[in-house]
């Protein structure tokens, strides 16, 4: 019996941490983290073909492949291991066509492609404004004219955008999680109580990890990369990076409207020649900007919480109930 333990993320969860600090020093691990090669990462390898980063079916011709290289790779490395764990939050995104496309990536999974033991899930949630706020953090280094302002429409346009909202329901994600995988076979935690040992001592014993030492997690120095937060509250803005917005944008319409497997040398060429272009031009504008006009912080006032609050608080209430607590004084 060998079991698959996906980490899902959600996004501004904590994956970077886990990732870094925890799942990489574990036997049995298949991404994601930096000094892992690609042909290894094969949580990275699955959004090949499953509907993530463009692609909006599942191939399943793929996935069978996928989940022999798992095997070959077990055998090679791992032969006595009873589980492998894959970590990747682009496992928990959207795609056009699905709002968790996951969650039938893994029922297939359970019952065609993987039968030699369970999938079990892993799911790291937070509060909904605490996760805006982080995000609009990560992305503000190729905004032009972030701060205050500007991050309050942007919670008000995802507040009122359907989809956006919908998917701040993490309910949803406890419905298709225990009827994929039953409730003994997902762990849902919390990034609010990541400062406490019993955080770390339920994901350890969840995932049967060998190396982890759950006490050092919650010590002040532990390493926590891409941590923008000053506070509890507030948040720093990046320099204006007009290579990264000029990325993110052709990434965005590429992967929207070109699969990566189709023709890719034309595609990359493309790819390539766009961004040029388009760093140059975002370049420019950054330097039509007089100084001081760019905002260095922002934060998450108790108006905007509020604000946010009371949008997910169906959701919220719901969520608290499957989990079978008060969820409130955690900022949900």
């Amino acid at each position: 019996m060998t079991d698959l333990i996906f980490h899902i993320g959600l996004p501004k969860c904590g994956s970077s941490t886990l990732q870094r600090s925890v799942f990489r020093h574990e036997d049995g691990y298949l991404g994601t983290e930096p000094d892992i090669a690609p042909e290894l990462n094969m949580a990275k390898q699955l959004q090949k073909c499953a509907p993530f980063a463009g692609r909006q079916t599942i191939n399943r011709k793929g996935l069978r492949g996928w989940a022999d290289c798992v095997r070959s790779i077990k055998q090679e490395r791992w032969p006595n291991i009873d589980r492998l764990i894959l970590s990747n939050e682009m496992l928990s995104s959207a795609s056009r066509l699905s709002e968790r496309p996951m969650i039938k990536v893994l029922s297939l999974l359970r019952q065609r492609f993987w039968t030699e033991g369970d999938i079990k899930v892993v799911l790291v949630l937070r509060n909904q404004a605490a996760r805006l706020a982080s995000s609009y953090a990560q992305g503000a280094g190729f905004r032009l004219k972030p701060g205050q302002a500007d991050f309050e429409r942007s919670v008000e346009r995802s507040l009122n955008s359907r989809r956006h909202l919908r998917l701040f329901d993490y309910s949803r994600w406890i419905e298709g999680l225990e009827s994929v995988a039953g409730p003994e076979n997902f762990c849902v935690l919390l990034l609010e109580e990541s400062r406490t040992v019993e955080f770390w001592q339920q994901l350890a014993g969840f995932c049967r990890l060998e190396r982890s030492e759950p006490e050092t997690m919650i010590l002040p120095n532990t390493s926590k990369k891409n941590v923008r937060s000053r506070s509890a509250d507030r948040w720093s803005i990046s320099e204006f990076d007009p290579a990264v917005r000029a990325k993110v944008m052709v990434d965005k319409w590429l992967n929207a409207f070109w699969p990566t497997r189709l023709q890719s040398g034309l595609r990359d060429q493309l790819r390539q020649k766009t961004i040029a272009q388009l760093e140059t031009r975002y370049r420019r504008k950054a330097e039509q900007i007089p100084d001081g006009r760019r905002e260095t912080e922002f934060h998450l006032s108790p108006q905007v919480m509020e604000t946010v609050r009371a949008r997910c608080g169906s959701f919220n209430a719901r969520l608290g109930e499957q989990l079978g607590r008060d969820l409130e004084p955690l900022g949900y």
